[in-house]
């Protein structure tokens, strides 16, 4: 068994790439441990212990789902940390509600739960 989730690479506009450079600045002498940026991602459901023989027809619901649905842009509303404020373990993005995130969600949902048996 592997424990999957399904996420998406968030790219920030300049803006925003801005704002979190200058947030690293100025938490430098703190001990957060900041990932590559190329790691950076949106979770979109996590899956928990998936057994092995279900992965590949997995990638296959997710690449039929996604190439069905457009492209988005997200839009941030928030952010936020897990852990303590002095301790920062996860600082994380909150986006508005976006009604294609909602329909790609959605979409995958109901082809994971049907076809793969996985609890919602």
């Amino acid at each position: 068994m592997k424990r999957l989730f399904i996420a998406f690479k968030v790219e920030l506009n300049q803006e925003n790439a801005n704002l979190l450079q200058d947030l690293r600045r100025n938490t430098v002498y703190d001990s957060i441990v900041w990932v590559n940026e190329n790691i950076q991602h949106c979770t979109l459901r996590f899956l928990g212990k998936t057994p092995e023989n279900k992965i590949d027809t997995l990638k296959n619901i997710i690449q039929q789902v996604v190439t069905q649905h457009p492209s988005f842009a997200l839009e941030i509303e928030k952010l936020g940390f897990f852990g303590s404020r002095y301790a920062p373990e996860v600082i994380w993005l909150g986006f508005r509600p976006q009604p294609l995130l909602q329909q790609l969600f959605e979409a995958l949902e109901q082809r994971i739960v049907g076809e793969l048996g996985m609890e919602k």
